[in-house]
């Protein structure tokens, strides 16, 4: 007896407020999904009771302050994090823009705000999934509970490479015949409302703008800069932002889809989208050649100069750029998987007077262009020297030069893959054979090449930058005008 009233009193006595029930308080981390409409995740969090919550989106100052992305995109995700700020001002919120990286910032934020539930839309390509691990893992040792919806996708790609004897589908009539098994995709989930978040409040400091308020442009850069004094490393900067929900587009094509072929209408487009997701979702190598087991390991020709040149665009300009779609595209594009019709090949030119007759899309992104007549926008560099002078865009001073004869390159690159997939045994990757890559290739026949993301003009300007915009800017070389194929 006397020795368990000893123990009882070196026992360190407990402060009230521990004894008392903690406050549901709900962190909602947006990475993707910058919307309350369909957001699963956030919906179920706010149902857990949630008595506070905040909406936060963690900026890493390494990227903001030091990658070379194009201003269109920091603008685009400005735009999107003032209109998600507006949206969560009608809720008597605010949304906090906190720079560090997850994996320091959480450990924080889960002290310093007392957080009990964390949500978030769940990631399905292999960097975000190792990620969210991470923070799970670290939720998990802070007490806080997790929720994770999935919303970016129509369909679990995991699902589907179960469908599939887990692997990935390589023909988009597999995929099609695999998602036909799923079902329809579910309806999307109600917006969050004032209603649903009555009672709850979010903590506002009178310095909320200093802390935690969305830089304008020319602010952004300073700022990470400053902060950048301190930084030694970051990663993991998200460039797809989801605003409107794939559900949304889903739901209102979906009715209309029998008026055009899949898939060429923007129904068939979403589910290219799909497809490239669940190829993607297990295979952190999509992106590259190298340990790509779907991938031909094609002898390519190494040109520094001119991937420099190729690579200033790549992604710079793009304002939306998931990573599998946009590595998807471009494995299907240089026939490195997906289907062996290598012989079918854009002209630039060409798909841009289809695409776009007068030249508009043009005249809006590439201004130096706009005083152009239509008859030369697409291939600038044919216009008599007269017509460039009247444009005020004197080709190799104004705008440059194409860096290869489209004509020309693309009939050797084709005599080029004739000897490849002749000889595909030297070629496939590691562990397979030329009959995996022979049964999982599709021939084109009348199917449209996937695009990139909805946007059809926007295949058009990638590829009139990719041609025209790279040339030898060292040595000021003067390529004769080529001679494009025959229009």
């Amino acid at each position: 007896m006397k020795e368990r009233q000893k123990n009882e009193l070196s026992m360190p006595k407990r402060k009230i407020e521990d004894l008392q029930p903690r406050k549901v308080s709900l962190l909602h981390w947006f990475r993707k999904g910058l919307r309350l409409h369909d957001n699963p995740s956030l919906r179920e969090g706010l149902q857990k009771g949630a008595e506070i919550f905040r909406c936060v989106y963690i900026l890493d100052p390494w990227f903001a302050g030091l990658c070379e992305k194009g201003v269109n995109r920091w603008r685009f995700l400005l735009d999107c994090l003032e209109d998600l700020d507006k949206s969560l001002r009608k809720l008597n919120s605010r949304l906090f823009l906190v720079r560090g990286q997850p994996a320091d910032v959480f450990p924080r934020l889960f002290k310093e705000w007392n957080i009990t539930h964390l949500s978030f839309e769940e990631d399905c390509e292999p960097y975000g999934r190792e990620r969210d691990q991470v923070i799970k893992a670290l939720a998990q040792e802070a007490g806080v509970d997790v929720i994770c919806q999935r919303s970016h996708t129509l369909y679990d790609p995991q699902e589907i490479l179960k469908l599939n004897n887990n692997e990935p589908p390589l023909t988009y009539n597999r995929f099609q015949e695999l998602i036909s098994l799923i079902g329809p995709p579910p309806q999307p989930v109600d917006p969050v409302t004032a209603q649903d978040v009555e009672g709850m409040d979010t903590a506002i400091a009178s310095n909320h703008y200093e802390k935690y308020g969305i830089p304008s442009l020319e602010e952004l850069g300073k700022r990470e800069i400053v902060f950048l004094t301190d930084w030694e490393f970051g990663s993991g900067y998200e460039q797809y932002y989801g605003t409107v929900p794939s559900y949304k587009v889903h739901k209102t094509f979906d009715p209309v889809k029998r008026t055009n072929k899949i898939p060429l209408s923007l129904h068939g487009q979403l589910l290219w989208r799909e497809f490239f997701f669940a190829v993607g979702c297990n295979n952190p190598n999509l992106d590259q050649m190298e340990n790509n087991q779907i991938c031909i390991q094609i002898p390519w020709d190494k040109n520094p100069a001119q991937l420099k040149r190729w690579t200033e665009v790549f992604e710079e300009l793009l304002l939306d750029a998931d990573w599998s779609v946009n590595a998807g595209n471009w494995i299907w594009l240089s026939c490195s998987s997906f289907f062996q019709q290598f012989f079918h090949c854009y002209c630039p030119v060409m798909f841009g007077r289809r695409t776009d007759p007068e030249g508009e899309f043009i005249r809006k992104y590439l201004p130096v262009l706009k005083n152009m007549p239509t008859k030369y926008i697409f291939d600038p560099w044919t216009a008599p020297l007269e017509v460039q002078k009247e444009a005020k865009c004197v080709i190799g001073e104004d705008y440059p030069y194409p860096i290869v004869n489209h004509a020309e390159a693309s009939h050797a690159n084709i005599e080029k893959m004739k000897k490849v997939f002749k000889n595909i045994s030297k070629y496939c990757g590691p562990g397979e054979t030329p009959y995996f890559f022979l049964r999982n290739f599709e021939p084109l026949g009348t199917c449209l090449i996937p695009l990139m993301g909805l946007q059809l003009p926007l295949l058009n300007l990638c590829l009139e930058f990719t041609i025209l915009r790279c040339w030898d800017e060292e040595k000021k070389m003067k390529y004769p005008h080529p001679h494009l194929l025959p229009h």
